[in-house]
């Protein structure tokens, strides 16, 4: 009987063995398949043995993968998942900025069994993200952080009068983590502390459990990055609870004390008590106790461990280099001498301290990689590889950063790479330590305040020595991440795999933009999920997929004609006027992209909704905040949205929905009131509605469109999301960069003077005869593109051009539009705004599409006509009759919002706005 069990047991397990085996290596064939290099996976281990077994870190292994494989992109496994690796920096900037809407999210898991964490702007995917973003981006704006300046200086005191008492050896990791921690218990919780008096600080043991190395953090974030299935399954904390009940209730302390008084403290505290008494704002944000919470903790993580680690590497390389020390000290010294202490300004004088800042990221960025996943088939350009949907994508920043090609003799630590940091970064993204495009860090500027006031502090009062414990050079323990395998792949793109799913890494940037652009015919569909759950947001265009929306599109593109929209340019001309009437009751400083929010919302309001919106008239108007709510992000938003496009079978299974019920219930509400208000008069709007009410008296052809009531919603919102955001984002860039450019400026005016004295006023006929205005509108579309991409997924297997690899069906597509916009190839330089660039516009996409702000072919924009002639009437209307001044306030250049896809000034644009001088009779 016994026996007979042993033999049982044993049958059984190398049954389950096999079958384990056969599942551990069911993807090992991805890269074969589509002849992308890849490293050659273990059972069970996938590429990373060597990172299991502990004998390399994750980032040195990375790194000797970079320099052994001559490819730009390749794969590897991680367990039994396909990842890819990018090395190419042209590669890298279409998938982080060029066509960031096609990698919108990181990999990392939001847990749904802890809100908490799950609202870290980290780890928030979209829209959720951009709309959390979006309102704590004000947290770190010039501003803002010189109000906390004093109370960042406060804790460099601090440091100086614990180094004096400890004069000799000293831990630089530690000293570093201790001032760290005492900055953001100031900045974002509101406290005291006490790390450099009490060894075992509270707040300074939180930091440790939250940030430093154990076994239990390791495997359990390994698990969030890699596999967040698993995670999210066994529903495991990132962080350990003990620390986070401390913090919580530490948190909740300090915002009952601000909540009981009336003082200021200029800190995070100050901003989540002001959102919490809007009851309006914190009901948009669904902001409740958890969402508060992790935005302290996203506070804490983005400011932490950059300030710790970058100030305690500088202090490391500085004592093994006493002449750059002894340079970077009588900086200092003399900045201190010229300001009478350290100030706000002054630190941002000093230039070699900077430089010196910006070596040390790129020897010691503060994560060795960046993680993408991609939303939809995606081609690599210049290459028949296909990046599915649903892929990770990784970019080995620790391999970048020590290539010699784009840094010679990269073990050395020069801060003169950085002496014109401006030329970095011009053929690609190599030097990205705080990541980049719409989802870079937000804490980069917090962080890097609180590295200089460090340094500052040290090093006007302390020489650094090297000591025999100092170790030379520094080795680092096996727990970093993709430093090594970038460096050791030569190849344009290649797999990875991250347990079972494989990956593609693209590091070609040719190969970038024969993804986006070329086979646009093979990729008719977008990527985004029309879910089965609601038909409304099915129905909307962007959506729809094959042969619906080809329907749709062709009973819907009539609206958009040029009989259409002159017939509708009476109802943006009456907006026009408001908007002159609103800028004379306003002269003066006018924050650009509110102004023109408010005018793309009464726009589309009249012409889509048959309302009067009155955005000029209240300043939280209905529709306005409905758009604010529709498009901006919110928590809620940045979820639900990111599962359709990362995720769309989970969100299609669980239901999720797109819009917020409360905001679409209102906004069917407006829409079915114009829809009856039309049908009981006979009375023509020239506007959308209009269409709508005639398909939907035509029975056959409401039949032949499957055309009811949801479908007519949908055609209204795609009209709102057609020309809302284009308008205003291309009339508050062109106001900026014509308070920029005087002379210009003059020019369009002079036409615009012209043109109106010629037709008797502003007409639609008069608006298409501007020549220069249309160029300044093609250049601002350059410079800033609605979208930074055009994503597709691929219908049917496609091969690349050139290669033997094949984009089989169904792979999400991007192409990085910023980054053909800012290609000097095709237009020369690119940073500077020069509308002579359209005097000739066929003359741009003659040899291919480097131009397509709008997308290109059959499914490029159906509400660009509109969007245009919207921007027109806006432009000229201001023009006409206001001058455009830079103001101190005016950012130059812009410092662009990692919140979201959409370009954000950080601080917004305020513009002066001046009366124009009557002309001599």
């Amino acid at each position: 009987m016994s026996s007979l069990w042993i033999i049982e047991f044993t049958i059984l397990f190398a049954t389950l063995t096999f079958l384990l085996y056969k599942y551990s290596t069911r993807k090992y064939d991805y890269f074969k398949k589509r002849n992308v290099y890849y490293v050659k996976p273990i059972p069970f281990f996938g590429s990373m043995f060597p990172v299991s077994t502990m004998k390399t870190t994750v980032g040195e292994w990375l790194r000797d993968l970079y320099n052994s494989i001559d490819k730009p992109y390749f794969g590897i496994f991680v367990f039994d998942d396909p990842y890819i690796i990018v090395k190419s920096p042209e590669l890298i900037k279409s998938i982080l900025v060029k066509d960031f809407n096609k990698f919108t999210d990181r990999t990392i898991l939001a847990p749904k069994h802890n809100q908490i964490v799950s609202n870290m702007m980290f780890i928030q995917k979209s829209p959720d993200w951009k709309r959390i973003r979006s309102k704590m981006t004000p947290v770190f704006t010039s501003g803002k952080l010189k109000g906390m300046f004093p109370l960042i200086n406060e804790v460099g005191f601090e440091l100086n009068k614990y180094v004096r008492k400890n004069l000799g050896k000293l831990e630089s990791k530690e000293l570093s983590a201790k001032f760290s921690t005492d900055v953001i218990a100031k900045c974002a919780f509101a406290i005291n502390a006490h790390s450099f008096d009490l060894e075992n600080a509270e707040f300074r043991l939180i930091g440790k459990s939250f940030f430093d190395f154990t076994w239990r953090n390791g495997l359990i974030q390994t698990a969030y990055f890699f596999k967040p299935g698993w995670a999210d399954f066994l529903r495991l904390e990132f962080f350990e609870k003990w620390a986070f009940t401390s913090l919580k209730n530490i948190f909740w302390n300090t915002i009952k004390n601000r909540e009981g008084i009336n003082t200021k403290n200029n800190d995070l505290i100050d901003i989540l008590v002001e959102i919490r008494k809007n009851d309006k704002l914190s009901k948009e944000l669904n902001f409740d106790g958890d969402k508060a919470l992790a935005l302290a903790m996203t506070f804490f993580s983005a400011g932490f461990e950059t300030t710790s680690s970058t100030i305690a590497f500088t202090l490391y390389e500085l004592c093994l280099q006493p002449q750059i020390q002894e340079r970077l000290r009588k900086e200092i010294k003399d900045n201190i001498k010229q300001h009478n202490g350290i100030t706000y300004e002054g630190l941002q004088e000093m230039k070699y301290l900077e430089m010196c800042i910006y070596e040390t990221l790129r020897k010691y960025p503060v994560l060795p990689f960046l993680d993408r996943r991609c939303n939809e088939d995606y081609k690599l350009p210049g290459t028949d590889f296909v990046i599915e949907k649903g892929m990770p994508v990784y970019i080995p920043m620790m391999g970048l950063h020590y290539d010699d090609h784009y840094f010679p003799k990269p073990e050395i630590y020069d801060p003169e790479r950085f002496s014109d940091k401006n030329t970095f970064n011009q053929k690609g993204l190599y030097f990205i330590p705080f990541g980049e495009g719409p989802r870079i860090c937000i804490g980069e500027r917090f962080g890097m305040l609180g590295v200089k006031v460090g340094l500052s502090h040290i090093l006007s009062e302390f020489v650094l020595e090297r000591i025999p414990e100092t170790p030379v050079p520094i080795k680092f323990e096996p727990r970093s991440f993709f430093r090594d395998l970038y460096k050791s792949i030569d190849e344009p793109y290649f797999g990875i795999f991250i347990f079972d799913d494989p990956y593609v890494i693209i590091k070609s940037p040719e190969l970038v933009k024969h993804v986006l652009v070329k086979d646009f015919n093979k990729f008719s569909d977008r990527n985004i999920l029309a879910p089965k759950h609601n038909e409304l947001v099915s129905s909307i265009m962007p959506m729809q997929k094959g042969t619906e929306w080809k329907r749709i599109r062709s009973k819907m593109t009539p609206v958009f004609s040029s009989g259409k929209l002159k017939l509708m340019f009476p109802l943006i001309n009456d907006v026009g006027l408001e908007l002159k009437k609103y800028v004379k009751e306003n002269l003066g400083k006018i924050e650009s992209k509110e102004l023109c929010a408010k005018f793309s919302t009464d726009v589309v309001a009249k012409c889509a909704f048959a309302i009067n919106a009155n955005s000029f008239q209240k300043e939280k108007a209905e529709f306005l905040q409905i758009g604010k709510a529709l498009f901006d992000f919110t928590m809620r938003n940045g979820l639900a949205q990111a599962a359709y496009f990362l995720k769309p079978n989970w969100a299609n299974f669980f239901h999720l929905e797109f819009f917020d019920k409360s905001v679409v219930t209102v906004l069917k509400e407006i829409f079915w009131n114009a829809i009856r208000k039309r049908e009981q008069s006979s009375i023509k709007g020239n506007d959308l509605i209009d269409t709508l009410v005639d398909i939907m008296k035509n029975k056959e052809l409401c039949r032949e469109l499957n055309f009811d009531e949801t479908k007519a919603l949908a055609q209204a919102i795609t009209f709102f999301a057609g020309g809302y955001e284009t308008t205003s984002s291309i009339i508050s860039f062109t106001l900026y960069e014509l308070c920029l450019q005087p002379e210009i400026q003059e020019r369009l005016r002079e036409e615009i003077k012209d043109n109106i004295k010629q037709h008797n006023g502003i007409t639609y006929d008069g608006l298409h005869e501007m020549k220069y205005l249309e160029m300044c509108i093609f250049e601002t579309l350059r410079k800033y593109p609605v979208l930074p991409f055009l994503d597709r997924k691929c219908n049917e297997d496609y091969r690349l051009p050139g290669t033997d690899f094949v984009i089989e069906e169904g792979m999400p597509i991007l192409v990085p539009m910023i980054g053909l916009h800012y290609d000097e190839q095709y237009f020369p330089k690119p940073e500077i705004y020069d509308p002579e660039r359209f005097s000739g516009k066929n003359a741009v996409n003659e040899k291919g599409l480097c131009y397509l702000p709008f997308g290109e072919g059959p499914r490029n924009c159906i509400g660009e006509r509109f969007g245009m002639l919207g921007v027109k009437v806006g432009l000229t209307y201001i023009l006409s009759e206001f001058l455009l001044e830079r103001l101190p306030e005016t950012p130059v250049p812009i410092k662009f919002s990692p919140k979201g896809v959409l370009p954000q000034s950080i601080g917004g644009l305020p513009i002066g706005f001046r009366k124009l001088q009557a002309s001599p009779a």
